[in-house]
């Protein structure tokens, strides 16, 4: 496995078909040092729960990306932001369903009604929201960077966005 500064996890490409490169991670047996995870890389435990020793991802391929090229995954700094539209999206329509049923009725019933409506809004809203916020910013918070390429042998650092 090619080692890098950042460690992220790394892989190969299998096969690059309609502008996607399917990638096959290398086994990760400890933390990437993104999330510094004790127990190992998120993804290495998706793949363990599959009975496999690697993940294999599909993802928007690099330019100039070939079979065989190693890539490195890596994280965008958009990363907490779409954390905070996941995870805080629904608390806030949460606490505002509540606050419009406490409003609107008084007492706890209609307020913990408006509280279980507005949290799930907010979730069937969410994943929506999260695509359409990546085609109008023309990003997402993974993107593949090309490491080298088997028909050059030169390393090369051309960055695809998921």
């Amino acid at each position: 496995m090619t080692t890098t500064a950042s460690a992220a996890p790394e892989g190969v490409i299998l096969r690059v078909a309609n502008g996607e490169a399917t990638v096959r991670l290398d086994p990760v047996a400890n933390a990437c040092g993104g999330c510094a995870h004790a127990g190992g890389c998120g993804i290495g435990r998706l793949a363990s729960m599959r009975g496999e020793r690697s993940a294999t991802l599909v993802l928007p391929a690099p330019v100039g990306c070939v079979p065989g090229a190693r890539v490195a995954l890596a994280e965008e700094t958009s990363l907490p932001r779409l954390a905070l539209l996941g995870y805080g999206l629904p608390v806030l329509c949460a606490f505002i369903g509540a606050a419009c049923g406490q409003a609107a009725f008084g007492g706890d019933a209609p307020a913990a009604l408006g509280a279980v409506l507005g949290f799930a809004a907010a979730l069937a809203s969410t994943r929506p929201l999260t695509r359409f916020l990546f085609r109008a910013h023309g990003g997402a918070p993974v993107s593949l960077s090309l490491l080298t390429n088997p028909e050059s042998g030169h390393e090369r650092t051309t960055r695809s966005h998921l």
